[in-house]
């Protein structure tokens, strides 16, 4: 049988939005009170075969979800997993008169499946499937029915190798029921490495290139995706202290046929910083961050600095983040285009693009009440001041949420 256990949240999510609209600001604001009931079920010990069985269900006030995960683990010598099956059904009920703009109840469900060849070597092969279909109630141009299929081949590290790596290619098939001319077909390359793990110095390596074949290019134009990632930490020294923290996120989009909104682009991001504490102590950030967008002649080309800082805590009542980032963005060049004045009627030109100073903050913790009873928070705010007033918006998210296991 499965071992259960099972949990009860209360909570309550808010998203506010700031921005100028005509000649007068306006803050939309969607707020939901929610209740949670989630269980687990797993296979107790280590045996070979391993079933997992997640339902979840929430009654909120704009809307009802369900979600239904079920996986499957084959693992002969009872550690590595061989095969691995996992199916996922979701659902969501918005009830009347809700304040959300994406209204129309929807249904999914995905399948994913993974075979793992000599795994117990230096080396080894997976071979992935997968299938997912999506349904709204009431289809619409932002909603749209969607079945996807697709797998892939990899060539993968062993257990007897000191460092993680995988390497492949798959294939994927997209297709839109009501929006035939969407359909497109997609192959990629990916490979990804992991050096150091968990210990004092780390490195990881990630790459993935995506071609897309739209079936109707006058629809949208085929296009070439990059994706690539690079994270570094290096001791300063030998005995502990400090560490130097890189990250650098690099992407890329190619159309074959460049037009508006698709326009060929570049954008690089990168982050500098030191790290320290840790063991008995929290764990403190600083350091600097920058971000790139090349987009042609694109009015939204922009270059971005700031600096960042962070505190994490890994306390035995108390495990929390706090992050906060300021700077500055700067647009290429600010482009104008006629908009209609709703009090006069009169063509006037406004700022599209204007550059900006940014501060983001985020939060995340868990604060243990009691050996059953936790607290959870989670908070985003993202304010920006314009050079020109009229363009200064403000966006902002919280999540506090009472839950108890049992």
């Amino acid at each position: 049988g499965l071992a259960w256990s099972a949990r009860l949240a209360a909570g309550f999510d808010t998203f506010v939005q700031s921005y100028p609209l005509a000649e007068t600001d306006t803050t939309e604001t969607i707020a939901e009170y929610e209740i949670v009931l989630a269980a687990e079920g797993v296979t107790p010990g280590r045996g070979r075969h391993l079933w997992r069985l997640r339902p979840r269900l929430s009654m909120g006030t704009e809307l009802a979800r369900g979600d239904f995960e079920a996986g499957y683990r084959y693992r002969p010598d009872s550690t590595r997993a061989v095969l691995r099956l996992d199916a996922r059904l979701r659902g969501r009920d918005y009830r009347g008169g809700t304040d959300y703009s994406l209204s129309s109840d929807n249904g999914e469900m995905e399948l994913r499946g993974a075979w793992t060849l000599a795994p117990a070597g230096r080396l080894g092969a997976e071979l992935r499937a997968r299938a997912r279909r999506l349904r709204y109630a009431s289809p619409s141009e932002l909603e749209v029915d969607r079945d996807e299929a697709g797998g892939g081949a990899y060539l993968v590290s062993g257990r007897d190798l000191p460092w993680r790596f995988r390497a492949g290619g798959g294939w994927t098939r997209r297709c839109h029921p009501d929006t035939a001319a969407l359909d497109r077909t997609g192959w990629s390359l990916e490979g990804e490495a992991d050096l150091g793990g968990l210990g004092p110095r780390s490195l990881r390596l990630y790459h993935r290139s995506d071609r897309r074949r739209v079936r109707d290019e006058t629809a949208r134009p085929s296009a070439w995706a990059h994706w690539s990632d690079l994270a570094a930490v290096l001791p300063l020294a030998a005995t502990g202290g400090p560490a130097l923290e890189l990250d650098l996120q690099h992407e890329t989009w190619r159309y074959d046929a460049e037009r508006d909104p698709y326009l060929d682009s570049t954008r690089l991001e990168a982050r500098l910083g030191l790290r320290g504490g840790g063991i008995l102590g929290p764990v403190w950030r600083a350091g600097l961050a920058g971000e790139i967008l090349r987009a042609g002649d694109a009015p939204e080309t922009y270059s971005q600095y700031g600096v960042r800082a962070g505190l994490e805590s890994f306390g035995e009542r108390l495990v929390a983040s706090f992050t906060m980032e300021v700077g500055r963005r700067d647009y290429r060049e600010t482009a104008t285009s006629p908009v209609a004045s709703v009090t006069d009627a009169l063509l006037e030109d406004f700022a599209v693009y204007s550059d900006f100073t940014y501060v983001e903050l985020w939060l995340l913790a868990t604060w243990s009440l009691g050996p059953r009873l936790d607290l959870d928070l989670a908070a985003n705010y993202q304010p920006e001041n314009h050079v020109e007033e009229f363009d200064d918006t403000a966006l902002g998210y919280g999540s506090a949420r009472l839950v108890w296991r049992f």
